[in-house]
């Protein structure tokens, strides 16, 4: 499995260290985010993964904290062109353990 972590630094996906991540995510089958805010400074990121993984097949698993926060990320979701179908939102206090 591969972890996606947020550099420190706020390095665009197009310096040689990230890009060569990014290429390697290929085969992914399901992305979990957990307790992250998508927000706008993220969004490059974002974009990038959903142009190298197969966003017709690839299933997202996505926390939120609160209703405000939900409608957000169902919002950058839809901004990303991801099939809601392929998403399941829950908070984060209910995400399941296995």
């Amino acid at each position: 499995m591969t972890t996606l972590k947020r550099p420190i630094s706020r390095r665009k996906p197009s310096s040689s260290k990230t890009i060569i991540f990014f290429e390697r995510l290929t085969d992914i089958k399901t992305i979990n985010i957990l307790g992250h805010s998508i927000s706008e400074v993220d969004l490059e990121y974002f974009k990038k993964i959903v142009e190298i993984i197969d966003v017709a097949t690839v299933r997202w698993n996505i926390s939120y904290h609160g209703n405000s926060e939900l409608k957000r990320h169902k919002n950058t979701v839809k901004k990303l062109g991801i099939p809601v179908g392929l998403v399941e939102f829950f908070a984060l206090p209910d995400m399941p353990l296995s």
